[in-house]
């Protein structure tokens, strides 16, 4: 299957899509320096990313209050997996699947971000409706007992997130390399 879906998405490439999927590994290179860089900054998903987060705590509101707390978490890195089935079952689509792995890395980062700011809860926080606004991973790792390890954590899923942008990068790159070897 995995070979099939590879054949398409090459060949997709030599029929055009090729300036899209270079104009996209173009920017996945860039985001990566852009991480490596600073591992905080903001992508052209962040504003996506933040209202899947507050989307998720409200569909997972009726489950409890940690599930409600962690929804936002669940929902944001659930949002590019099901896309990316959803173009490899319904499209035959792996270079939009692989994007998705891209997109899950700015999910990453992001919730990495807000780990990493659990013990000092700096960070501005956004919310729904009124009352007081929980910081998600202060509540999380504290009611663990895990506040202390926020910053291994945080690593942990930055890493993840380095992962899924490397392995968009090198998928990406197999598609646009194979497709102008055997255009040849």
């Amino acid at each position: 299957m995995l070979q099939e879906l590879f054949k398409i998405s090459v060949q997709r490439a030599r029929r055009g899509y090729w300036i899209l999927y270079l104009s996209l590994l173009l920017w996945g290179i860039y985001t990566l320096f852009k991480f490596l860089r600073d591992p905080s900054a903001n992508t052209v998903f962040s504003a996506i990313n933040l209202g899947i987060h507050e989307l998720g705590h409200v569909i997972f509101a009726p489950f409890g209050e940690l599930l409600h707390v962690l929804g936002g978490t669940i929902a944001q890195v659930l949002a590019p997996i099901i896309s990316a089935l959803v173009l490899i079952i319904n499209q035959e689509d792996l270079f939009g699947a692989a994007f998705c792995l891209a997109w899950l890395s700015t999910n990453l980062f992001n919730v990495a971000t807000y780990i990493a700011d659990a013990r000092t809860t700096s960070l501005p926080l956004v919310g729904l409706g009124s009352g007081p606004i929980t910081h998600d991973w202060n509540y999380l790792l504290s009611k663990f007992g895990l506040l202390s390890y926020n910053h291994l954590i945080a690593g942990i899923v930055r890493f993840f997130g380095y992962l899924s942008l490397l392995g968009f990068i090198a998928i990406a790159s197999w598609i646009l390399l194979s497709a102008f070897m055997s255009s040849k």
